[in-house]
């Protein structure tokens, strides 16, 4: 028990260079608008157009600029966020490519659109006849001829495993203060736990993937951080998908939950935080708002015969003069004014 809490309070001396809260609420953000583009997703031929578009045009423009860090178009961002979620490799092949490891972060909408409008600007000044931003509905789009990827790291395979994250972490208390606040805090832990067994292969829930993701988001950051905290950069690796009893991820999830367990002495499981299965997409209908809208109660009365206020102690003789009582209910809210006399 002295062991377990000893960890637990070396693990919140871990200092972040980033407020990963913020950084996950604009990473939620992100993967909810590539979510709604089905195009970016899916499709291998434009994929690999996009990652044509990443590899010999963005990188070396966002290399040029990497003090500025710009923010892409929302195609090249997809791509550009699968390979930073291998961080090894995404560092080596920025020193290979363009000399540079390229600087990322994720922002708010009213910053992401101001970077991005600043890139849209080098790109037209760099690229004159290559649009910045692509309509992927048509059909007639440029065929990528004789263009063989350099990355060290297949970045189309990455995103057809990548797609299926943000229906894990989709749930409305992913978006939850309080909820990411416990999840930095096992974020930490998760850290710590890996100075005390580096050679393991630990397997994080949904709550602590999401804020590593959005760590990762952030590669300088990333690296710096994970030198000082860990003495080296932590890799992740989004290849080990396989869950099925024996597999590698299934034992390295038993082995972390009983590691956790050992050196801080709760559950690694969390509430809210455990795979969800595969996206029902194509499956179960979705509802509409009409639907939504059909569903629930659009009326009701309510009626309220007594209401008893606490104002203090009496013998202060404070005057209140005015009290304002607020009822919260689901669909809003409504202020109720009383004077007292």
């Amino acid at each position: 028990m002295a062991t377990a809490a000893k960890n637990k309070e070396q693990a919140t001396k871990i200092k972040l260079s980033v407020c990963l809260e913020d950084q996950s609420l604009f990473h939620l953000n992100f993967l909810h608008k590539i979510s709604n583009q089905s195009e970016l997703l899916q499709k291998p031929n434009i994929l690999r157009y996009i990652l044509y578009r990443y590899e010999t045009l963005w990188l070396p423009l966002a290399a040029k600029h990497n003090k500025e860090v710009l923010s892409a178009p929302l195609d090249i961002e997809w791509i550009w966020h699968c390979h930073m979620l291998s961080p090894k490799a995404y560092a080596a092949d920025c020193e290979r490519l363009v000399g540079v490891v390229v600087e990322h972060t994720s922002k708010k909408e009213a910053g992401f659109q101001r970077d991005q409008s600043k890139a849209s600007q080098y790109w037209s000044n760099r690229y004159p006849s290559e649009p910045f931003l692509c309509d992927f509905s048509r059909s007639d789009l440029p065929e990528v001829k004789g263009f063989e990827s350099k990355l060290s790291y297949d970045v189309v395979d990455a995103a057809s495993r990548q797609q299926h994250f943000f229906y894990q972490v989709s749930l409305p208390h992913f978006r939850d203060r309080s909820f990411l606040a416990l999840s930095v805090k096992r974020y930490k832990q998760f850290l710590y736990l890996k100075t005390l067994l580096p050679h393991e292969f630990l397997v994080p829930c949904y709550d602590i993937d999401l804020i590593w993701h959005s760590h990762q988001l952030n590669p300088v950051t990333y690296a710096a951080d994970m030198k000082r905290i860990i003495g080296h950069l932590f890799n992740h690796d989004d290849t080990v998908s396989d869950r099925s009893e024996g597999s590698k991820q299934h034992i390295g999830d038993m082995k972390t939950r009983e590691h956790w367990k050992t050196h801080f002495n709760e559950n690694f499981a969390n509430f809210g935080s455990m795979y969800r299965g595969m996206p029902p997409g194509g499956i179960l209908y979705q509802l509409t708002m009409k639907d939504v809208r059909q569903f629930c109660t659009n009326k009701v009365d309510i009626t309220i015969d007594k209401v008893y206020l606490n104002l203090g102690d009496p013998d202060t003789n404070l005057k209140h003069e005015k009290v304002k009582l607020r009822v919260i209910a689901a669909a809003g809210a409504t202020c109720i004014k009383m004077s007292l006399n």
